[in-house]
């Protein structure tokens, strides 16, 4: 009660505002699906998934390339809740061992004092 609306308190109308308006946006750019983590249900854009000859063919470019640099943005942390997949994530971008260019909200994957972040590097990585 109180306060008209219907029994809705502003705090509960901003939350559902907020997770509509969020769902909405997913939807709309990345075609999202749901999943569980923990007790909330988060929408998760769907992701493509690469098949054996795409990820040899992009190991091949990294092997070959002099200077190769890696960028993430937040397609890499959209399964959050799967720490697993991150750790494997942070293992791979430790082996191929070249600088990391984080954006959006995988702007933790790495930690602050990670050797391989350079998230306030551009303009002295690019002037190597």
């Amino acid at each position: 009660g109180g306060g008209g609306g219907g029994g809705w308190s502003i705090g509960a109308l901003v939350k559902r505002a907020t997770n509509m308006y969020v769902a909405r946006y997913f939807d709309d750019v990345f075609g999202a699906s749901t999943a569980t983590c923990g007790q909330a249900v988060v929408h998760v854009p769907a992701t493509a998934v690469a098949n054996e000859t795409s990820v040899a063919s992009a190991a091949h470019l990294v092997r070959a390339a002099q200077r190769p640099v890696v960028v993430c943005g937040a397609q890499v942390v959209q399964r959050r809740c799967d720490t697993s997949a991150l750790a494997d994530v942070v293992r791979a971008l430790e082996r191929i061992g070249a600088p990391v260019f984080v954006s959006g909200s995988s702007r933790g994957l790495l930690g602050p004092a990670h050797a391989l972040l350079y998230r306030h590097k551009r303009s002295a990585a690019l002037k190597q």
